[in-house]
């Protein structure tokens, strides 16, 4: 995993505000589980239905 550099960036809800980012691992992007599993549902839905 890659480390993220301490950094400033910009304040949730603000335009000019500022925050500084500490040196951190990036976090493993997770696989989407939730769209992998509604596209199957869809998937077999239409399978079911189509024949």
């Amino acid at each position: 995993m890659p480390w993220v550099e301490r950094h400033r960036r910009r304040a949730p809800n603000s335009w000019f505000r500022t925050t500084t980012v500490r040196r951190h691992y990036r976090k493993p992007a997770g696989l989407p589980v939730v769209a992998i599993a509604v596209a199957a549902v869809v998937i077999l839905l239409l399978l079911i239905v189509l024949f």
